[in-house]
């Protein structure tokens, strides 16, 4: 049995070769994503896949480990996976984004107010889509980054492969304005993806998914979108279900695979957090000086002062120390779990600063990626 890895477009393949036949593969897929407006390297790890006839022999095993060793070789700072309960925990990866599921009354939105042209656009036209997708999710904590060069479009919808329609609302001069990506179904109307330019595009936008429950005598629309997503609060106002899911495992999960890089890219994004709430005076933050993160994987220092986050010699004496394992941290990192909760729930540990910083260096939010960037 041989570990073999090997390029194949953006992605590196991680095969287990037994008696020279490919038993259990899996792919790294090479993608950037946010942490806030900080944009860290990130592994997606896809495609897990074992041949029926090698399954049960620990071959998934082996090639997990290699993709854990190609990508701490390679120095990506984190990595994320969509993955089944109970088997990925096992190489520190845990649950960071939450499933958001609207359930929208197609009968009550039919009152909607569509005030834009609406039409579906080309494959040529969708590169306009993502002056639209950057300006909505530039902040938006595990949104992938959207590379014109790599972009290829829309690649599926809700499911694996699934194809897509999309539609973009034109105002006046001709210009994009807004655009939302349904499934292609012949049973259901979902939204996967919506981008705008102005908020009062949303009417158009949802009269999109109207059109599509009327086509397939669906009676309600189903919108993929985080939970403080403008247009899911535009929704509000025909009625609707929101559901809200926190897995113990499985799903969207992530780890931290080089702790060093990954807060080296993330000061910025610490600064940002501690300036915004120290002017507005949201809650007492006072210097601790510098705050030790001691992990599993590693420790980071960090120097915190009243306006500014750096990182400071791993060997310089600390005046506060946080004690918590990777996969906790990596929760923090993406907003899925509160410090203060960690805290109090010993499931963490903190010495010498008040808690309430930690919740300002990494506080809840709603980490989403969109459907069509699923891997």
């Amino acid at each position: 049995m041989t570990i073999q890895t090997r390029q194949v477009g953006d992605a590196y393949l991680v095969e287990c070769v037994v008696s020279g036949v490919q038993a259990s593969r899996l792919f790294v897929r090479d993608r950037r994503t946010h942490i806030g407006t900080a944009v860290l390297r990130m592994g997606g790890i896809a495609d897990v896949e074992t041949d029926e006839h090698y399954r049960r022999r620990g071959y998934a095993r082996h090639v997990l480990d290699g993709a854990m060793a190609l990508m701490q070789d390679k120095r990506y700072d984190i990595s994320t996976l969509f993955g089944i309960s109970d088997f990925y925990p096992r190489w520190g990866y845990a649950p960071v984004f939450p499933e958001t599921r609207v359930f929208v009354s197609a009968k009550d939105a039919a009152a909607v107010n569509a005030t834009y042209r609406l039409r579906r656009l080309t494959r040529n036209e969708l590169p306009a889509t993502l002056e639209l997708y950057r300006r909505n999710n530039a902040a938006r904590t595990g949104a992938i980054v959207r590379q014109r060069s790599m972009w290829s479009g829309f690649r599926h919808g809700s499911r694996h492969k699934w194809p897509t329609n999309v539609y973009g609302a034109f105002d006046g001069r001709g210009r994009l304005t807004g655009y939302v990506v349904l499934d292609k179904s012949p049973a259901e109307a979902i939204i996967v993806e919506v981008g705008y330019r102005r908020e009062d595009v949303f009417g158009t936008l949802l009269a999109a998914g109207v059109r599509q429950a009327r086509r397939v005598k669906a009676e309600q629309i189903h919108v993929l979108a985080p939970a403080d997503h403008p247009f899911v609060e535009f929704c509000q106002q025909f009625g609707c279900r929101v559901v809200i899911q926190y897995h113990r495992s499985g799903g969207a999960m992530g780890r931290i695979i080089n702790l060093e890089g990954c807060f080296s890219r993330l000061v910025p994004e610490l600064t940002r957090r501690l300036r915004r709430v120290g002017t507005r005076h949201a809650v007492p933050v006072r210097s601790s000086g510098r705050l030790r993160v001691a992990t599993d994987i590693g420790e980071v220092v960090l120097r915190i002062t009243h306006d500014a986050v750096s990182i400071a010699e791993s060997s310089s004496a600390t005046d506060a120390r946080l004690d918590i394992t990777q996969a906790a941290l990596s929760q923090l990192l993406f907003g899925y779990r509160a410090a203060s909760a960690m805290v109090q729930s010993k499931q963490a540990s903190l010495r010498g600063a008040p808690v309430e910083l930690l919740d300002v260096l990494f506080p809840r939010v709603w980490a989403y990626v969109w459907h069509p960037d699923y891997f």
